[in-house]
């Protein structure tokens, strides 16, 4: 059992060596898995774990790969999808053509290696149509792992990301390349863009018409959980909307900044 001294060592001198900073996340999450890679690198002791990753890249690597939230699938708890595409997006859509404005924004932030991206990007297909040349939109798909955004450039995913997309979308949409492999058609794929970004350190985007930033929070710290939703605030657009994860909520001073539009769904509205 790590103690939050030996945490807390490990922490500074990772950030020190590294220049990775996970002071946000919690000690909980971090002791599991630290403790996970000390088993199994057979390390004697937290220590002896930290000299390993000192010295070898690939194991530094698959440390990064352990505590980064990179599991995801195309249209993950289908409800939100469907309610905000029925709701929000027609509501935003509504709202720009009233207001003459043609650009619509969506963030994907956090988005691994792409699925959630993607997943927004059919929507805006299959809700605009024959409409969608009189907007100019753009999916921007952000994360700091790199080998998860070079995954999601290509685009390509096996049969097991796509088990709750509907057999008519995945014929309009996708194109089965091999076996248990399908490929994003250029239709979708050029309405994403995958940049990285470290959420709890660079500048937030700006007029953002739709945040999804799910199942992030609940690795992160209260005060920083707060941090990142400020960021997210001000990101958005007046009227935008925010959803996160199912099992995570808005506390403290972010919370009236938002209105929720549907709790179950965790699905919140920038107040104008």
């Amino acid at each position: 059992m790590l103690t939050s001294r030996e945490i807390d060592m490990f922490v500074s001198t990772l950030q020190k060596l590294k220049g990775i900073d996970l002071s946000s996340y919690r000690e909980n999450f971090l002791q599991r898995r630290l403790n996970s890679r000390i088993e199994a690198t057979n390390s004697e002791n937290l220590f002896a774990y930290f000299n390993i990753i000192k010295k070898e890249v690939d194991e530094y690597n698959r440390f990064l790969e352990a505590i980064s939230i990179n599991v995801t699938e195309f249209s993950r708890d289908p409800d939100v999808f469907d309610f905000f595409r029925k709701n929000c997006f027609r509501e935003i859509i509504q709202r720009k053509v009233v207001l003459n404005h043609s650009v619509i924004r969506f963030w994907s932030a956090a988005c691994a290696s792409g699925e959630e991206a993607y997943s927004l990007a059919i929507i805006i297909r299959e809700e605009l149509r024959d409409k969608l040349g009189n907007f100019r939109i753009r999916v921007w798909g952000t994360d700091v792992d790199k080998d998860a955004l070079e995954e999601a450039k290509k685009a390509e995913y096996s049969q097991r990301s796509l088990n709750e997309v509907d057999s008519t979308i995945l014929n309009r949409y996708f194109i089965n390349v091999a076996k248990d492999l399908y490929r994003l058609k250029a239709e979708v794929r050029d309405l994403v863009k995958f940049s990285t970004h470290n959420l709890m350190s660079d500048a937030a985007l700006k007029y953002v018409d739709v945040i999804f930033c799910r199942n992030l929070m609940i690795y992160l710290r209260r005060k920083q959980q707060e941090e990142l939703l400020m960021n997210l605030y001000k990101a958005l657009n007046p009227g935008g909307y925010l959803v996160i994860g199912k099992v995570e909520s808005i506390l403290g001073s972010p919370k009236e900044l938002f209105v929720p539009v549907d709790l179950n769904r965790k699905i919140f509205q920038k107040r104008r």
